[in-house]
Parts: structure tokens; C-alpha cells; sequence
């Protein structure tokens, strides 16, 4: 898990950050897996499948906000060589 924030602070780019930030919401999900399977508690299921879906949506954002980002980056060398 340390290694993700080592990462996640040396990352050259916002990609890297994205990735970064998905590989520790599954690994948060796996914890909530076992704590589920150990505990035989089942809001443990329910955290789970919150913190996946908030997972899901924050991933997506963040990948369209760095298409966004790259698209005004590419438009804007295209205006400076025009």
C-alpha cells in the first residue's frame, strides 16, 4: 500500500495518479471482501460495493478529465502552428 502513495507522489502525469487511485480502491475492496468472509458480516458486502461503484464513477471522471486535458493541450499546438 505504501508503494501506491510512493507513486501516487512521484507520478510523472495525472494518468499515473488515475491508475494509482483504482489499484487502492481495489485493494480497499479486498480488505472489505475478506473482513466480510472473516466476520460473516454482511455490511461489510454493502461498504464494498459502495466503495466499487464510487470507485468505478471517481476512475471515469478523472480518465475523461485527463482526455479533456490532453484535447486542449493538442488544440493548442495545433492553433500556435497554424
Amino acid at each position: 500500500m505504501s508503494c501506491l502513495f510512493v507513486c501516487l507522489l512521484k507520478g510523472k502525469n495525472m494518468a499515473n495518479a488515475v491508475i494509482v487511485l483504482d489499484v487502492a480502491t481495489i485493494l480497499a475492496l479486498g480488505i472489505f471482501s475478506g473482513l466480510a468472509i472473516i466476520d460473516n458480516e454482511p455490511r461489510y458486502v454493502d461498504v464494498g460495493l459502495v466503495l466499487a461503484l464510487v470507485g468505478f464513477l471517481t476512475t471515469v471522471a478523472l480518465s475523461r478529465l485527463v482526455k479533456t486535458k490532453k484535447q486542449a493541450e493538442t488544440d493548442k499546438l495545433n492553433q500556435e502552428i497554424l
